[in-house]
């Protein structure tokens, strides 16, 4: 029995170790597919595993996997269920999870994974495989795959190391595992060795032995050879004796121990002990390396220390240094800078052949490094050029130099081209070549900004010129560097200023001249030249005393010449001390020759002579007169200029046929000589009606070419007071267009002469184009500031325009502190006082202003003004653009005086007018009929009564049947017309600053009351604020205005009226107006019931322009209102009129306006309407009466009206008016005539 339990058991142990045989074969045999990617091959495999072992982690998981990515997920759920009770803890439980999740989906996102890698993106093919198996990585069949595509990511290597590890562990007999585990870890230094022994023992397998073999080889030729390594290369060399390259590694890795010491002294400095290491090393690689690191640090010495002699110039050891080395590019460049360094010396010795040689060495030596020779060996060919015309100039071969100069600017180095173009710019200006010297000068200049010499010889060539205007920059960058070759600053501005005050004077803008000629007083107060042409252009603008100051000045600096004794006798001339101004002329030595001075020479020595006989024709002995003339005449004959003096002479007693007789004997014999006797005829002619003779003369003198500057600007003079007086003349009869023909031709050729503009000024003012004439006043103020006719001018337009602060402004300006009265200024201050409605005050000033005019005081504080025909002031005439004679000023006052007075005449006037409201007949339908006449009496200068008695007649028509409802108290039957008819009375007072009246309705309507107001008005500075109190009739309808009576009862209701106040506020300027209001106030009516209104508004004007058809004006304009009842009906209790809880009104206004004779005032104002009212009860005093609905209504409105009134003389005009208003509440049209007449 032993013995059977003995044998049973060893038949056991037998069955069992064949049956652990099979199942080992199984699964190797499944790896074995899985290693190759036969994934069919393999799931048979594991199948066969699973039948000799239903319980095989390894198989279930495979097997799972297979059935997941073939679509059969109910078998791999049951393998996964399986798995996970038998081995729930195994690796590839989350493995064929992963599977499962993904299903049939696995293979697409694999071929994905693997069409990556075939494209080249191993990174992406790599990143997209671990999206597919996720955390739990791969399954079996495929880990060989994902690991070998992860190793060549980046970042992949450990991953694929620690993957394939795991493999071969699991399936230790798959060699594929190993070899792909052996030849990662060849791939990294840390691992080589370990994967080249993997190798060595796959080498023996004959199924991958190939592959092995050749990953075996491949790593150790990647070993970097070490003495340690000397095994390894030996292991394969006994199999592949023949192989030289590893023969060569492994000679390399036993010489490996000597190259590393002699790199250690190398690093240690010992060269020699370094050279005798590598030379036992023989043909090693890094022997050979060692000694041509040697042989680099020996060369290294050499030309370090080359290089440290150059630095300490010593070139001769430099040049030992640098010969003593093989020849490269250090050594090439070590020899190019000491043949750059002894040109240098060679250079500074001036030695340029030589030194030329030795940059043509270095060039020859570093031809790639331009900067060592190309600059030097320019600079050398320049400084020889500059040198050789510098010796030809010395020897007077100007055209070599130039051409030398030249040539250096072409080859020369940027830098440097200054100093050829400075000598070239020296040597233009000794040539008298100043244009090309200032090009050469200011490209210097570019090159180096500071360069003294440049800065002075350009200074100097533009001040030479007289461009002083360029040399002050200049001058100023000269004082920076240098200031002791500069010019002095002020007098650079000054001569600046001077010329072009003398282009001023030449285009008549002496006000201009003027001012620039005072700047350059204060920059450089001693220079002669700015006074002389001060004192000059004075005398043209007629500022005597000025030019009396402007020339002793000038006399103080330098009396002793010759042109400021010309000016002091020009300004002697002027203030008529011909006998001094002669005797300064005739002191000169020698005399002058210029033919202005000449020219007021004889002028002043004839003119000496003529006043005396002109005094006796003005003494009434002209017999006398004509015989000292004739005397004169006799002396003059052959003397054409003496000749035409005469002839001024006679034309001034008179004789204008002798004068024109003598003239153009004298222009025949000498043009020349007559051109200034011309000038003085022409400006005797001025005084005259002869204007024929006068324009032949100007004409004659304007075609004459050799006119001088001083003639040509006399000529201007004569032509622009020609024109302004045919201007004047024609303004004056009224023919505006021949006046402005009159002044075109002169203004064109001096577009801002004063005379001229003041004289287009009035006439624009006449035409009524105030905007215009203001600015052109206001110009001619800014060139004379202390002209009297455009002040006048400026202020009366901007009064017209509306700018009363403007007009105060200017007239404020021109009133100094402690001046005598100027009756011109008072006019303005009355025409001021005027504007704003004080015409007391106003008269009060034209009276002292008349006074003074009177006066002889006045008459003798003018300045004397003789006109041009005076004698020809060679310097020009006076520049005011005119003097108001006292005569003509008293004239001019006289008319303010009586336009006032006849304004506070008394007047009488009458009127007739007509209103329609439409609507129901009886009810809100409403015909207005009214004539009236008015008495107005003045109450001294500040106020007005007026008087007026008016005949009222209202129609409202009959109420119909149907509409008697509404009316009165409701009863049945018709209620009869409703008519009125009455007579107003009423009176107003007017004054500046009070509006009060009074009066009643009309007497004959059923109600009488008494009605009128008083209106407060006035300016808070720029502010007009006026506030009313009133109680006046409320029109809108019968009942409203004259109250009706109840055809039930017979008792009256109605004949409302308004009582409250108003205040009105408004801001006015030329450019337009804004105004606002707001009132308040009740409504009371007899057995009305008691109302409230308030209302308020506003809007703005824009002064579009005034011109010859009138003013236009634009803007919004608003309205709000609201009443406590509504009281728009007919019944008893009710007003009648139109009373919303609320209404708004916006609307724009344009407004035409005209002054004048024929004056016109018209609007239009388009506009909308909106407006809510209440429920209101049918009888007000009745509470049980029931209600009239509320309603709300908006729609377009429309508001227009005018007024023309006509004036037919003698005081008397006829105005016609009319209007007319459309509003979703009424429409309405009225229409009236009215005829005044004043001043009786």
């Amino acid at each position: 029995m032993p013995r059977a339990r003995t044998l049973i058991a060893i038949l056991a142990m037998a069955s069992a170790a064949l049956a652990d045989d099979l199942l080992g074969g199984l699964v190797r045999n499944a790896w074995y597919w899985q290693a190759r990617a036969r994934s069919d091959k393999a799931d048979d495999a594991w199948k066969q595993v699973l039948e000799v072992a239903p319980d095989n982690a390894e198989a279930l998981a495979a097997v799972g996997g297979f059935s997941a990515r073939a679509g059969r997920m109910q078998q791999a759920r049951e393998m996964l269920a399986r798995l996970e009770k038998v081995a729930p803890n195994h690796p590839d439980v989350p493995v064929l999870r992963r599977q499962i999740e993904l299903g049939p989906r696995f293979g697409a996102l694999l071929l994905d994974a693997r069409k990556l890698i075939h494209e080249g993106h191993p990174a992406a093919g790599a990143a997209k495989y671990r999206e597919l198996f996720g955390p739990a990585g791969p399954p079996g069949d495929l880990a060989l795959e994902y690991y070998q595509t992860a190793s060549g990511a980046p970042e992949g290597w450990q991953e694929a190391r620690d993957g394939l590890r795991r493999l071969v562990r699991r399936a230790p007999a798959e060699v594929r595992y190993k070899l792909a585990l052996a030849k990662l870890l060849t791939y990294r230094d840390e691992t080589r060795r370990e994967g080249i022994t993997m190798l060595a023992a796959l080498a023996r397998d004959p199924t991958i032995g190939k592959d092995a073999a050749a990953g075996w080889r491949q790593a150790l030729l990647w070993l970097t050879p070490t003495e340690r390594d000397v095994a390894l290369y030996r292991d394969w060399l006994r199999g592949h004796p023949k192989d030289m390259e590893v023969k060569l590694h492994l000679e390399r890795a036993r010489n490996a121990a000597t190259i590393r010491e002699g790199f250690a002294a190398l690093d240690r400095g010992d060269m020699r002990e370094a050279q005798r290491l590598f030379d036992l090393a023989g043909k090693d690689p890094d022997a050979v390396h060692g000694r041509a690191l040697i042989a680099g640090r020996r060369a290294a010495q050499a030309k370090k220390s080359g290089f440290a002699a150059l630095d300490r110039d010593d070139l001769t050891a430099a040049e030992s240094y640098f010969r003593s080395i093989p020849a490269d590019a250090d050594t090439r460049l070590g020899l190019a800078l000491i043949a750059q360094k002894q040109a240098a010396q060679a250079q500074r010795n001036e030695d340029f052949p030589k030194a030329r040689e030795l940059l043509e060495r270095a060039r020859r030596l570093v031809p790639d490094r331009r900067d060592v020779w190309e600059r030097q060996l320019q600079g050398v060919v320049f400084w020889s050029r500059l040198r050789d015309a510098r010796i030809a100039r010395e020897e007077g071969r100007d055209n070599d130099a130039e051409a030398a100069l030249r040539a250096a600017i072409d080859g020369g180095v940027p830098q440097e081209r200054w100093h050829a173009r400075l000598a070239l710019a020296d040597l233009m200006l000794e040539s008298g070549r100043p244009g090309e010297a200032e090009t050469n000068l200011r490209e210097v200049l570019v090159s180096v900004p500071d360069e003294t010499s440049a800065l002075r010889a350009l200074a100097g060539l533009l001040v030479q010129q007289r461009r002083f205007e360029e040399a002050i920059p200049v001058n100023e960058r000269l004082a920076k560097v240098a200031p002791q070759y500069s010019y002095r600053a002020g007098w650079l501005r000054a001569e600046m200023l001077r010329t072009e005050a003398a282009k001023s004077r030449q285009a008549h803008e002496f006000a201009r001249a003027r001012q620039q000629l005072g700047e350059a007083r204060e920059a450089d107060p001693s220079d002669v030249w700015v006074l002389h042409d001060l004192t000059n252009v004075l005398l043209q603008l007629n500022a005597l005393p000025e030019a009396q100051s402007a020339v002793a000045a000038l006399l103080r600096f330098a009396p002793e010449l010759p042109e400021a004794r010309v000016a002091q006798a020009r300004v002697l001339a002027a203030a008529h001390q011909d006998i001094q101004a002669l005797a300064i002329l005739r002191s000169l030595s020698p005399p002058p020759r210029d033919p202005a001075v000449l020219a007021l020479r004889r002028r002043l020595e004839f003119q000496v002579r003529i006043p005396p006989a002109l005094e006796l024709a003005i003494t009434g002995r002209r017999d006398e007169a004509v015989r000292e003339l004739e005397a004169m005449e006799a002396e003059a004959k052959g003397q054409p200029e003496l000749v035409a003096q005469l002839a001024v002479a006679w034309s001034k007693i008179g004789d204008r046929a002798k004068a024109s007789a003598l003239m153009r004997d004298a222009m025949a014999r000498g043009p020349a000589a007559t051109r200034a006797a011309r000038l003085e005829l022409a400006s005797t002619l001025l005084d005259s009606d002869d204007d024929a003779f006068l324009g032949e003369i100007l004409r004659g003198l304007d075609r004459d070419p050799s006119l001088t500057p001083a003639e040509r600007r006399s000529l201007g003079d004569l032509r622009v007071a020609h024109a302004v007086r045919l201007a004047d003349r024609q303004r004056e009869q009224g023919d505006l267009r021949a006046a402005e023909a009159a002044l075109s031709a002169a203004l064109r050729d001096y577009p801002r002469d004063p005379l001229l503009l003041a004289a287009l000024a009035r006439t624009r003012e006449q035409e009524g184009n105030m905007d215009a004439a203001h600015g052109l006043y206001l110009e001619v103020l800014r060139a004379v500031p202390n002209d009297g006719d455009a002040l006048r001018g400026a202020v009366d337009t901007a009064l017209a325009r509306g700018d009363v602060d403007e007009a105060r402004g200017l007239l404020r300006g021109a009133t100094a502190p402690g001046q005598p009265d100027d009756p011109r200024l008072l006019q303005l201050a009355a025409h001021l006082e005027e504007r704003e409605g004080d015409d007391a005050e106003a008269m009060r000033l034209l009276r002292r202003a008349s006074a003074l005019a009177r006066s002889e005081v006045f008459r003798t504080t003018q300045i004397p003004q003789e006109g041009i025909g005076r004698g020809m002031n060679p310097e020009g005439t006076p520049r005011l653009a005119a003097r108001t004679d006292p005569e003509v000023l008293h004239s001019e006052i006289a008319r303010d005086m009586q336009r006032i007075e006849s304004r506070h005449r008394p007047a009488i006037g009458g009127d007739v007018g007509f209103r329609q409201r439409k609507g129901e007949p009886g009810l809100s339908a409403l015909s207005e009929y009214r004539g009236a006449a008015n008495v107005e009496v003045p109450i001294a200068l500040s106020g007005r009564l007026t008087l007026r008695i008016s005949e009222v007649q209202l129609d409202a028509g009959s109420v119909s049947a149907s509409a008697g409802s509404r009316f009165g108290t409701g009863a049945v039957g018709g209620a009869g017309p409703q008519r009125a008819l009455g007579t107003e009375l009423h009176a107003t007072f007017e004054s500046r600053h009070l509006v009060a009246d009074v009066g009643a309705t009309p007497l004959g309507f059923p109600i009488l009351a008494a009605v009128g107001g008083v209106r407060l008005r006035g300016n808070m500075g720029p502010l007009f604020v006026a506030a009313e109190g009133s109680s006046r009739s409320v029109t809108d309808s019968f009942v409203s205005m004259a109250a009706a009576r109840d055809p039930a009862t017979g008792t009256l209701w109605g004949g409302v009226l308004l009582q409250g106040g108003r205040l009105d506020l408004s801001v006015n300027g030329r450019i337009g107006s804004i105004y606002a209001y707001g009132e308040g106030g009740r409504l009371i009516g007899l057995r009305v019931l008691e109302n409230r209104r308030f209302a308020g508004g506003g809007g703005a004007e824009l002064a579009l322009g005034a011109g010859p058809l009138g003013e236009f004006r634009l803007g919004p304009a608003f309205t709000a209102l609201a009443f406590e009842n509504n009281q728009r009906f007919f019944t008893f209790g009710n007003g009648g009129y139109f009373s919303p809880q609320r209404f708004f009104h916006g609307a724009g206004v344009l407004r035409w306006q005209h002054p004048g004779a024929v004056r016109w005032d018209a609007a239009a104002e388009p506009g909308y309407d909106w407006y809510q009212e209440a429920h209101a009860p049918i009888l007000p005093f009745d509470p049980n009466s029931g209600f009239y609905a509320g309603k709300t209504e908006g729609g377009f409105s429309f508001t227009g009206r005018a007024f023309l009134g006509i004036g037919l003389g003698g005081g008397f005009e006829l105005g016609l008016s009319g209007a007319v208003q459309r509003a979703p509440e009424f429409q309405e049209v009225r229409a009236g005539v009215v005829l005044r007449a004043a001043g009786l």
